[in-house]
C-alpha cells in the first residue's frame, strides 16, 4: 500500500508539473503574440508617418508653385493642371505597402480626387487675349449682341469654376478621411 501511495503522489506531481508547464507555455505564446502585434503596430505607425511626411513635402511644393500663378491665359491654367498631375504622379510613387490597407486605400482615393481636380482645371473655358476679346466683342456687337459675348464667357467661367470648387471640396474630403485614419493609427 505505501508503494501505491508513493506512485499516486508521483503521478499527481507529474500532472501538476504538466499543468504548470502548459500554463507557462500558454503565457509565453500569448506574450509572443502580443509582442508581435506591437511590432506590427509600430511598423504601421512608421509607414503612415513616412507617407504623410513625403506627401506633405510634395503637396507643399505643388501648392507653392500654383500660388504664384496669376491665371490670365490658357497656358497658365494648363500649367496649374500640369502641376497637380505632376504632384499626383510623384505621390503615387510613395510606398504604402506596409501601411494598414484602409489607410493605403484612403490615400489612393485622395490622390484620385486630386487627379479629378486637375482634369476639371484642364477643361477650362478659353481665356481670350485682349486682342481676341476685342475682335470677338466687336463682331458680336455688329451681330446684335450688345454684350459682345461677355455674358456668355462669364457664365461659362462660373460653371467651370463651380465644377473646380466641387472637385476641390471632394479632394479636401478625401484628404480629411486619410488624415482621420492616420490619427486613428497614431501617426
Amino acid at each position: 500500500m505505501p508503494a501505491l501511495l508513493i506512485a499516486g503522489s508521483v503521478i499527481l506531481s507529474l500532472v501538476v508539473l504538466a499543468v504548470v508547464g502548459l500554463i507557462f507555455v500558454g503565457a509565453n505564446v500569448a506574450a509572443r503574440e502580443k509582442a508581435a502585434a506591437e511590432v506590427k503596430r509600430q511598423a504601421e505607425i512608421q509607414a503612415v508617418t513616412s507617407v504623410k511626411q513625403q506627401d506633405e513635402l510634395l503637396n507643399s511644393t505643388m501648392k507653392s508653385d500654383i500660388q504664384g500663378v496669376k491665371p490670365s491665359t490658357d497656358a497658365d491654367l494648363d500649367g496649374v493642371a500640369n502641376r497637380i498631375n505632376t504632384y499626383v504622379a510623384e505621390a503615387r510613387k510613395i510606398d504604402t505597402s506596409v501601411c494598414p490597407r484602409d489607410y493605403a486605400e484612403a490615400y489612393s482615393r485622395y490622390l484620385s480626387a486630386w487627379s479629378e481636380e486637375a482634369a476639371a482645371v484642364r477643361v477650362h473655358p478659353h481665356v481670350p487675349s485682349e486682342g481676341e476679346a476685342f475682335v470677338e466683342g466687336f463682331f458680336r456687337g455688329l451681330g446684335g449682341d450688345p454684350t459682345g459675348g461677355a455674358v456668355q464667357r462669364q457664365d461659362e467661367f462660373k460653371s467651370w469654376l463651380n465644377d473646380v470648387k466641387a472637385k476641390d471640396a471632394e479632394t479636401q474630403k478625401q484628404g480629411d478621411a486619410a488624415q482621420a485614419l492616420a490619427v486613428r493609427y497614431g501617426a
